[in-house]
């Protein structure tokens, strides 16, 4: 009789993608590639604790399974260059820097992440939002970040906006909208 009972391997087709991940259903979790096979066809082969992945018979990836529904398992050696330079970064490194400049940035920052199923996602749109602190300066990032709460727009993307805009210096409350009179615009006692 051998010594351990027979593994049970489940074999599976996958194409890998963009963000260089396969993904496995069972876990409902994410399993890194090396970048270089994005598109690319490969096999699973997997079981209760070991997920091997092949290309054309040679194994490229080997991680230990996870059951961290919607989680991640990347190896740094399997990212892009140019996405390496974000491994440091996590929730806790972003939300304490906005805590330290200001309370309104940190609020926005918190919003970036819940707006993100996956933190990992707001990664890059917080370093942006970092880096146009650095530019425009933390008062005018500040406006911008209360400009965007006003109108519930949360990401890197519009604060560049508002700050290239210089629309910063007015709240959205100032704002008054010029509507011309019109005959086929009626007010406020019309629905009542």
């Amino acid at each position: 009789m051998p010594a351990h009972p027979f593994t049970l391997l489940t074999y599976k087709q996958a194409t890998v993608q963009k963000n260089y991940h396969v993904f496995i259903g069972d876990d409902k979790h994410y399993y890194s590639v090396p970048h270089q096979y994005i598109g690319k066809r490969v096999e699973l082969r997997y079981n209760e604790t070991l997920l091997e992945i092949y290309a054309s018979s040679i194994r490229i990836a080997s991680h230990s399974r996870s059951k961290k529904s919607a989680g991640y398992t990347t190896l740094v050696s399997h990212m892009p260059e140019n996405h390496q330079f974000m491994q440091g970064w996590n929730v806790e490194a972003f939300l304490s820097w906005a805590q330290s400049k200001d309370q309104v940035i940190h609020q926005y920052v918190e919003q970036v992440f819940a707006q993100r199923p996956h933190p990992e996602q707001a990664f890059r749109s917080c370093w942006g939002i970092q880096r146009l602190g650095k530019v425009y300066g933390i008062e005018r990032l500040k406006g911008a970040c209360i400009r965007a709460i006003a109108f519930e727009q949360y990401g890197y993307k519009i604060l560049e906006s508002i700050l290239k805009q210089n629309l910063d210096d007015r709240t959205a409350d100032q704002e008054q909208l010029n509507i011309p009179a019109h005959e086929n615009l009626r007010g406020a006692s019309y629905y009542h």
